[in-house]
């Protein structure tokens, strides 16, 4: 096998200026292809839900969100009480797409913290998490409001 050795003038003698010039926007297109080992920067989100009990499981309702998701829609849950503590799994759906929480409160404070787990079409990849608060009517006991207050990236 015969060995090449080929000069970098060489190389642009046969094959011109234009082959350093594909060679060069190669790499700029790797390099903005590349992924970045930067994580978003956390947003501060609030969401406010208003919703009601229809089962032993169940509530549905709506949401409004401000902050870094700015977006309203309806709120299904189903949870279930564990000793003193409420476990919840709450599904935002929007017209962007659906954002999966999971909460967990203490039923004696009404304190929780709360997390997204998944999210579809405009939030999907969505991480998040922060505290929550729940109030509930003392003349209708089958509404609610859980107020969660956190950060979004």
């Amino acid at each position: 096998m015969k060995k090449i050795n080929t000069t970098r003038r060489q190389f642009l003698g046969r094959f011109g200026g234009g082959a350093l010039a594909v060679a060069v926007a190669v790499g700029g297109l790797m390099a903005a292809l590349a992924p970045t080992t930067q994580a978003a920067k956390p947003q501060p989100v609030f969401i406010v839900i208003h919703d009601f009990t229809v089962s032993d499981d169940t509530a549905v309702g709506t949401f409004e969100s401000t902050g870094a998701i700015v977006t309203s829609g309806g709120e299904s849950q189903v949870f279930r009480v564990n000793g003193l503590s409420l476990h919840c799994v709450h599904t935002l759906t929007a017209a962007e797409g659906t954002i999966v929480i999971h909460s967990q409160c203490n039923l004696v404070t009404n304190v929780g913290q709360w997390r997204v787990v998944s999210g579809t079409g405009a939030y999907a990849g969505l991480k998040g998490n922060g505290s929550l608060l729940m109030v509930f009517n003392p003349d209708d006991p089958t509404e609610g409001f859980e107020i969660l207050d956190g950060w979004v990236h």
